[in-house]
């Protein structure tokens, strides 16, 4: 019966399960955080895709004239 109440008393190695724990939560927050944003995160880069499917890109433009032009007007 001593040799359970000195395991029980016994603190070397308390450090170690407060490590653990702590690091535990870290990775279940971060799971969590993963688990909330993944889905909107997705919904808004298909509403970006969607956006901007519908743009078209000038091919012909000219930067030195354009540069010009807003120079000077």
């Amino acid at each position: 019966m001593d040799h359970v109440k000195a395991f029980l008393a016994d603190e070397s190695g308390a450090i170690t399960v407060d490590w653990i724990v702590l690091t535990a939560s870290c990775v279940a927050l971060g799971w969590l955080a993963v688990a909330l944003f993944s889905g909107s995160a997705g919904d808004l880069a298909e509403e970006v895709n969607l956006l901007m499917s519908n743009y078209e890109v000038d091919h012909e433009f000219d930067a030195a004239e354009h540069v010009e032009r807003q120079t000077t007007e």
